[in-house]
């Protein structure tokens, strides 16, 4: 029988990958580990690829290995995450694949049930969940979208990206090197960022995508990390769509909205903020590469900025409200 369940632990069933890329990641890579080393599914390969790091990463990871025989770390001169997560799925002798980066959690049974729901449908190549966003403590701040997108999802992807982040999905390896891994010439092109998008699009257009629908991904959105960089990720993702349509002409529609959601997205998350000196600069970048969805972002940003204003007034405020306190994560589904 697969999974069978012994102590609460899925002992048996296939062999995973864990990758986990990382740099400089000292202040988190601790809690990721342990993350990572508490699945349910135990039949795991761990493999560190430090990228470089000149902090006590490696030495972390060296304390987990001692007392975790499954993990294993790589060294490598700093080359940038996609680099550093090729680098993990060439080592892996998994047939599926689940990255996760080195500030990221994942709740205990995340790799289980990915994986039971990948064997069930032999065409899939990812499956995703849901995910929740985590502040510097791992205390959930809040909730990613609940896309439930399943089956072909090509045009659903094109519009946005469902899986949301770089730790939320499990791959085929062999999807995987057939779509050509991560695209490490991003970097090279001041545009590091959507290289997990770049691939989750291609590995869309070659086969089914599934959903687990429950937040077992914790997604860590820190002021320091690559993805708080707006103008960069703008310029990540024109370059993955544009790319992306030049070969695939009849997805333009969809590949259009995509560009508007995320720019709109980009602007939200600098009022969020309150970096709202950095809007000019994102609608200069976006205006490079499409003038048309810069000229109708900047048409709805006077009211938009009023509305995201008082919102942020009313969080700042306790006559405002009662606030919340943060939920440490992992946790179920969230209060309705």
């Amino acid at each position: 029988m697969d999974a069978l369940r012994q102590n609460g632990h899925a002992e048996d069933g296939p062999l995973v990958s864990a990758i986990i890329p990382a740099f400089n990641a000292a202040k988190t890579i601790e809690e990721t580990l342990r993350s990572v080393r508490a699945q349910t599914h135990r039949n795991l390969e761990i493999l560190v690829v430090d990228d470089g790091s000149t902090d006590e990463t490696v030495r972390i990871a060296e304390a987990h290995a001692a007392e975790d025989s499954r993990l294993r770390i790589i060294r490598q001169p700093n080359g940038g995450v996609a680099a550093a997560r090729n680098t993990g799925v060439l080592n892996a002798n998994a047939a599926f694949v689940a990255p996760i980066d080195a500030d990221d959690i994942w709740a205990p049974a995340k790799i289980e049930r990915q994986l039971a729901a990948m064997r069930a449908s032999p065409n899939a190549t990812l499956c995703y969940t849901w995910f929740a966003w985590l502040d510097h403590r791992g205390r959930v701040v809040g909730y990613g979208a609940r896309h439930t997108a399943e089956g072909d999802v090509l045009a659903a992807m094109c519009r946005t990206n469902l899986v949301g982040n770089g730790s939320g999905a499990m791959m085929r390896k062999d999807a995987m090197l057939a779509a050509g891994l991560y695209d490490p010439s991003l970097r090279a092109r001041a545009a590091e960022g959507c290289e997990d998008y770049k691939l989750y699009l291609a590995l869309a257009a070659m086969g089914d995508v599934l959903v687990v629908p429950d937040f077992l991904t914790g997604y860590r959105f820190l002021p320091n990390n690559m993805s708080s960089d707006i103008a960069q990720m703008c310029r990540s993702h024109l370059i993955v769509l544009d790319e992306f349509g030049a070969k695939h002409p009849h997805l333009a529609p969809h590949l259009e909205e995509g560009r508007r959601v995320f720019a709109s997205w980009q602007v939200m998350r600098a009022l969020r903020a309150l970096r709202i000196g950095k809007i000019p600069e994102l609608l200069w970048t976006l205006a490079r590469e499409d003038s048309h969805a810069a000229i109708a972002l900047a048409a709805s940003t006077p009211s938009f900025v009023a509305r995201r204003a008082l919102s942020r007034v009313r969080r700042l405020f306790p006559e405002a409200g009662q606030t919340r306190q943060p939920k440490p994560f992992p946790i179920g589904m969230p209060d309705a």
